[in-house]
């Protein structure tokens, strides 16, 4: 009975022991469930911030405006583009001669024009300078591809038209 009772011992040693390890277990368990539960938290939060940041990014885009050198590339892509409407001429920095009737009559029309139709179809703001940065390369496009209403002989037409109406 010794020996049986001896092996009865170390079961319920081994149980008391087995149910420690299942206790600690437990407890170890809990601690890790707790501490996941924070990480997710964590994470989460996170996730909120980079959302916040994401659109605190996209608020300062939008209100970012033109550079002095965007500004100077629309004048000089208005600028460009109306001369190749009129068909003007240079002679270094100094329109041709030839030229100087449509320059004079007609390039001042065309360049208000221009900046008007731009602003019109959402390309510029009111005032050039104050047009998004997020709007240059579209605004670009659009002075490329300008074409004043009708073609170029019917607003000089246009032009001529009007001045006559106004001056009587």
């Amino acid at each position: 009975m010794n020996e049986n009772g001896s092996d009865l011992n170390a079961i319920a040693v081994a149980a008391q022991a087995n149910n420690a390890s299942i206790k600690m277990l437990g407890e170890h368990l809990g601690v890790i469930s707790e501490v996941v539960k924070r990480h997710d938290e964590k994470i989460i939060s996170l996730g909120v911030t980079v959302d916040d940041h994401g659109e605190r990014i996209a608020k300062l885009e939008d209100n970012q405006v033109l550079t002095s050198s965007m500004r100077k590339g629309i004048k000089h892509a208005i600028h460009t583009r109306v001369c190749a409407l009129l068909g003007l001429e240079y002679e270094g920095n100094k329109v041709k001669d030839a030229c100087m009737y449509d320059y004079a009559n007609y390039y001042g029309s065309f360049s208000r024009r221009c900046y008007t139709d731009a602003k019109r179809a959402g390309m510029m703001a009111e005032d050039y300078r104050d047009t998004a940065r997020r709007d240059y390369d579209r605004c670009m496009e659009f002075i490329e591809a300008w074409v004043p209403f009708g073609s170029t002989e019917e607003y000089k037409k246009h032009l001529v038209k009007y001045r006559a109406a106004r001056s009587k």
